[in-house]
């Protein structure tokens, strides 16, 4: 009897020993191809960004000068990045914050924030750069492009060519602070936010692949 229970109780844990390795390795093979997916992915993004970029002749570490850079950032030093001598576009990565028609024109507003690559440029520069907001004229094609990419939340970023022509810095900003509306007031402050217009070239969808480098 006592051998019978040993002998079940060892084909139990067999059983379910097998189990987990099996549960296992089902897990490490869906990470694994997960992975490959991911990077797969990346490269091909990566290689319609760099024909998208050479279609263009676009210039994309414009960001690379502001290294140097051991001061607040001013509208001159955006505007040298931006509005070139040699008249090439420049290729960012940003979200769609607007889009609007204007007569006859679409207009596109993208945010990029602060998203400059660690790679190249210090933490501290990284934390204090002031935010950008391109403001493209689009055609009616590439809204629509725009309109039918399906996107995720946190994870909207186009890599975009355009050719910029004007760079602007708000003078002032106004911001309410929270708390009962009969004693609020409005502060004005400094603006920290660099306005660009331009016309957008071109652009394709990449998703988070900004994060994954």
């Amino acid at each position: 009897m006592t051998n019978t229970i040993h002998k079940s109780i060892f084909i139990f844990m067999s059983i379910t020993l097998g189990c987990c390795m099996i549960l296992t390795s089902c897990k490490n093979n869906k990470e694994e191809s997960k992975k490959r997916e991911e990077v797969e992915r990346n490269l091909e993004i990566e290689q319609n960004i760099l024909l998208m970029s050479k279609k263009y002749d676009a210039v994309r570490d414009w960001e690379k000068q502001f290294k140097k850079i051991s001061r607040s950032v001013y509208t001159i030093d955006l505007q040298k990045a931006l509005i070139r001598e040699d008249s090439r576009p420049i290729l960012f990565f940003a979200s769609i914050a607007d889009i609007k028609k204007q007569k006859e024109d679409y207009v596109v507003y993208f945010d990029m924030g602060s998203l400059f690559d660690l790679n190249y440029l210090d933490l501290w520069v990284l934390l204090s750069f002031p935010s950008i907001r391109f403001i493209l004229k689009c055609t009616e094609e590439q809204v629509e492009k725009m309109l039918h990419t399906k996107t995720e939340f946190f994870n909207e970023s186009f890599a975009i060519v355009a050719s910029i022509f004007n760079v602007e810095k708000h003078a002032f900003k106004l911001s309410a602070p929270p708390g009962d509306q009969e004693s609020s007031y409005i502060d004005v402050d400094v603006s920290d936010v660099f306005m660009v217009k331009g016309i957008c070239l071109d652009l394709i969808f990449v998703g988070n692949y900004r994060t994954n480098l």
